[in-house]
């Protein structure tokens, strides 16, 4: 838990409105939880995703409204969840930017991602998901952008 309170110290130094601001504390301390362990990201698991980073961008997408209003409510155990994507911030805003109509809502988010890509044995040029996996997506890093692309 040491390395959860250095993150939560370090954060309330960064942002000292953690103090007075309940959803700013929730973040902080799923934040804390969450990268007391490094996170690498999703096709970058040797790139660890910054913790500090992660805090000021859904403190920023919060206040722009972007986010949708289970954030808002959510304690710092389910606030956990959300911290602890291994998409990068690009990844997240390729993501809003392309859910599919009808899908943009709490209740149906989950299931938006099986509208995006679509399953194919093999990629335009022939070579097989199984077992050639970095061939497959061209060598490019696996997200949900390449899914959608290949």
């Amino acid at each position: 838990y040491q390395e959860a309170l250095e993150i939560l110290r370090d954060l309330i130094q960064e942002d000292p409105a953690i103090k007075e601001e309940a959803l700013r504390l929730r973040l902080a301390v799923a934040t804390a939880v969450v990268f007391s362990t490094p996170v690498g990201g999703f096709g970058f698991k040797r790139l660890k995703i910054d913790w500090m980073a992660r805090y000021h961008t859904y403190m920023r997408w919060s206040q722009e409204g972007i986010l949708y209003s289970p954030f808002y409510e959510g304690t710092a155990w389910h606030l956990r969840f959300v911290v602890a994507s291994r998409s990068r911030e690009e990844e997240h805003i390729w993501a809003r930017e392309n859910t599919p109509e009808g899908y943009d809502n709490p209740n149906k988010i989950g299931d938006a991602c099986h509208r995006m890509i679509s399953y194919k044995m093999n990629n335009d040029d022939g070579v097989s998901i199984h077992p050639h996996t970095l061939r497959y997506y061209y060598y490019v890093p696996i997200n949900l952008k390449a899914w959608h692309d290949i």
